[in-house]
């Protein structure tokens, strides 16, 4: 068990010490230079995405529990990677966040007293943690010191989703809105306003698609000094996003995904390409080195490049799931959080 670190000095009084973490470069590898990611290309509009990596067989081999150096009855409510695929955060419904290596090693674990924890998000150096009292946290991912800020020129409000994009911290509000915090001075720069109430939220280098929990989505695309908006809708209920440099994956809550191209949605060209399950509610979606997806009612998982069903049952089914990269972290609600790895 670790001790959760209380960001207001105190530590919390239920939690055991643990043995200490040095806060060393070579504890946390993601320092290093990953392989880069394959290329996606557009052949044609019946099928606009291509990998040139192909997998005669493929299945799903149960890993070690990711939280196995510290385990929780509380339920994982979100599971949040970091771009490396080396770090992970587990959010629960304890009001902890945790901060691991993808080899199940603790690094860390805050706590914010009298306040919960909303939106939170990695950039390349650094944890984001919103509350619920417009408190700022950041874990410094190197060191791993933790600081707290209050958010300026913000009246206060409901966090809901987060990510890193360029030089901000784009956050979503319960008032249809997405604050662009500078990540430096912590103060909000630019606010971007929805046409609904946001949901989720990603990004890659160059856009910012936000979504509701219906059928719409935006995408703010950074030009020079100014923001140029692009709206749409999909076919069905959006229930996930992904995004690489080339495309977005939408998960939709009738099973389907569907494959957008982005250079043809910033000249609003909505074509896509459209894969069925024939089950329910798309909950977590890998875009890297393959398209994983996983659904939740019957807790299938699929690779699309290989066109193969490659796992499922009942021991799937997860309060919360992200992949990260081609493993699937499954959190359940009794706190487990278990990997599977797709081979």
């Amino acid at each position: 068990m670790s001790l959760t670190k209380n960001v207001f000095g105190e530590d919390s009084e239920n939690e055991q010490k643990p043995q200490s973490v040095e806060p060393k470069v070579q504890d946390n590898p993601f320092f290093e230079s990953s392989e880069s990611e394959p290329s996606w290309v557009d052949h044609d509009e019946h099928e606009i995405v291509q990998t040139t990596n192909t997998s005669a067989q493929v299945k799903l081999t149960r890993q070690p529990d990711l939280n196995i150096s510290d385990r929780s009855q509380a339920t994982i409510i979100d599971i949040i990677p970091h771009q490396s695929g080396r770090l992970v955060a587990l959010k629960s419904f304890d009001g902890r966040v945790r901060l691991f290596q993808t080899d199940g090693k603790l690094l860390t674990s805050v706590v914010v007293p009298g306040a919960k924890p909303q939106g939170v998000c990695f950039t390349d150096t650094s944890l984001f943690i919103f509350t619920s009292t417009n408190t700022l946290i950041e874990i410094d991912l190197e060191t791993l010191t933790v600081n707290k800020s209050d958010i300026r020129n913000i009246n206060r409000t409901k966090f809901i989703s987060a990510c890193s994009f360029g030089d901000y911290i784009a956050v979503t509000t319960q008032l249809n809105q997405v604050l662009l915090i500078n990540k430096r001075i912590k103060q909000i720069e630019r606010t971007l306003m929805t046409q609904f109430r946001p949901a989720r939220i990603c990004s890659n280098s160059s856009v910012l698609v936000v979504s509701d929990d219906k059928l719409q989505f935006q995408i703010f695309q950074l030009q020079n000094d100014k923001i140029v908006t692009f709206s749409f809708k999909t076919n069905a209920y959006i229930s996930e996003l992904a995004i690489n440099e080339q495309i977005l994956a939408i998960g939709c809550q009738n099973g389907i995904v569907q494959i957008f191209n982005i250079s043809k949605l910033l000249i609003n060209d909505s074509s896509s390409v459209t894969l069925k399950t024939l089950t329910t509610k798309i909950n977590a979606i890998s875009v890297q080195k393959y398209i994983y997806y996983s659904c939740e009612t019957t807790s299938r998982v699929y690779c699309y490049q290989t066109q193969k069903y490659i796992g499922g049952g009942e021991e799937m089914r997860a309060s919360s799931s992200a992949w990260i990269g081609d493993q699937l972290v499954i959190g359940k609600a009794a706190g487990e959080v278990r990997v599977y790895k797709a081979e």
